[in-house]
């Protein structure tokens, strides 16, 4: 009887602690443990898509920290990619951070900090680091 507990318990241990999944992280890790995530809507972001290129211009040094899904990349390097929250989307650059976003698939949730740049009006997130 002691035996079919162990193996029984061995065996629920196995299958829990292979279900959960360790967050990946690409660039810089998150410089504070619990960043404040902002929403896309309070940058004044505009929509973007692939169709439109944005060559931001960087400027300013506001940090901040976005959570949503990630619904368009890059098809060919993973150098950018837009996300969207519940309030709008926003074109996030992870080119300067040196990490690509191809391995990452579509609709999977992230949470992304950098810092904002603007061109033309539109507003991109020049990422600093990646969580998923």
């Amino acid at each position: 009887m002691r035996r079919v507990f162990s193996a029984s318990g061995l065996l629920l241990l196995m299958l829990t602690t292979g279900c959960t999944r360790n967050e990946m992280t690409l660039g810089r890790s998150q410089q504070t443990p619990n960043p404040k995530i902002v929403l896309v809507s309070s940058l004044n972001a505009h929509n973007t898509s692939s169709a439109r290129a944005v060559a931001p211009t960087r400027g300013t040094n506001r940090v901040v920290t976005l959570h949503g899904t990630m619904i368009e990349k890059c098809p060919i390097a993973g150098c950018w990619f837009v996300l969207r929250d519940k309030t709008g989307t926003i074109r996030v650059d992870t080119k300067a951070a040196g990490f690509s976003v191809s391995a990452i698939a579509l609709q999977t949730p992230v949470t992304v900090s950098g810092t904002v740049a603007e061109s033309d009006g539109v507003k991109t997130l020049v990422a600093t680091g990646l969580s998923y």
